[in-house]
């Protein structure tokens, strides 16, 4: 058990919590009270360095623990998201509570390995489609293995009529940012392992490149982004939204990063408290215990299991984009994708 220090300030009635060492043993169950107790007490070891604290923890195995935890199903979720934001040339993606870089990565992907650059007439497909995106950007990627991609993407610029187009275009500009080093160091070392190349580097900037496709990594907080103002053509985010103590704030830096006409797209969980005892006696379950087998940190992830309740629900998560000013609101429930505990993709325009 790590030593604790607890002095008791009485005649203020505040209780500040110090931690010589942070530990495994400290329950993280219940986030709702974490935060309330983090904003009562104004403790320096706040609901955010709690988070921070977490995810220095689980960065080196975030990526296998993700697929263990989803069962890969998350790699479904942001391929179905991408694809539904449909990259295109010339763009500037910001990728927020970026994480390892996912989400960053298969937007140049997206680019990079695609056979139709888009339908004629649908660059932003409708919500009942199945994007047309994934599974070409998935055949794509397995074609270029054995050197067919090219060959197949000058095939498609033969079929009859204009159906499909294709523009050996692949410029791409990402900013990661996520609020963690070790994250962000994570990220690093994946782009370079699918291709990137560092071109600068300081405290809290990396940029890589890949042919014409620049990929800015920055260790930073969404809550007070340091963006131009309309510098972005579209804010994406998955999953990290909801550790964000300040989501409002957040929102409206969102807005103020996007270009007129800009696209927002977050991927969370929909409201779990309507399924509570189903997903405690599963998911709540299984993701604590792997966390213990596969990482030592059962407590870590019983935070992040917990976590994925705390999120607002689908509406009032859609009215929070229109406080933040976005229009045109809508969100997609990923249920055949994702079960009883399903995933909404949240989009707006500014």
């Amino acid at each position: 058990m790590a030593k604790m220090k607890i002095s008791v300030l009485t005649t203020v009635g505040i209780l500040f919590l110090n931690f010589d060492i942070v530990t495994t043993n400290i329950g993280f169950r219940d986030m709702k009270n974490i935060r309330k107790l983090a904003t009562r007490t104004q403790s320096v070891y706040s609901y955010q360095d709690k988070v921070n604290h977490v995810f220095t923890s689980v960065a080196p195995v975030a990526d296998k623990m993700n697929d263990l935890m989803s069962l890969g199903g998350h790699r479904l979720w942001k391929d179905w998201m991408i694809s539904r934001l449909n990259p295109q040339p010339g763009m500037s993606i910001l990728d927020a509570c970026s994480g390892t870089g996912d989400l960053s990565l298969l937007c140049h992907d997206y680019l990079q390995y695609r056979i139709p650059a888009t339908v004629e007439g649908k660059q932003n497909l409708p919500l009942t489609d199945i994007p047309l995106g994934k599974p070409l950007m998935t055949i794509g990627r397995h074609l270029d293995i054995f050197g067919l991609l090219k060959p197949v993407q000058r095939l498609s610029e033969k079929l009859p009529g204009s159906c499909f187009k294709h523009t050996n275009d692949t410029n791409l500009s990402t900013t990661s940012i996520d609020i963690n080093p070790e994250m962000v160091e994570r990220a690093v070392k994946k782009a370079v392992k699918n291709g990137f190349q560092i071109l600068k580097e300081d405290e809290k900037n990396i940029s890589l490149s890949r042919n014409n496709q620049i990929l800015n990594l920055k260790t930073g907080d969404i809550v007070q982004l340091e963006e131009e103002e309309g510098s972005h053509d579209a804010y994406i985010s998955s999953f990290g939204l909801r550790y964000v103590g300040d989501k409002e704030t957040a929102l409206s830096q969102a807005y103020n990063a996007l270009r007129p006409g800009g696209r927002i797209l977050i991927l969370e969980f929909n409201d779990l408290n309507n399924v509570k005892s189903l997903y405690n006696a599963t998911f709540g379950k299984y993701v604590p215990l792997i966390g213990e087998k596969v990482a030592s940190k059962r407590d870590e992830y019983q935070f992040l299991s917990d976590s994925m309740i705390d999120f607002p629900e689908t509406k009032i998560f859609q009215n929070m984009l229109k406080n933040a000013g976005f229009k045109n609101t809508s969100y997609e429930n990923l249920t055949i994708l994702s079960g009883p505990f399903t995933i909404v993709i949240h989009s707006a325009f500014k």
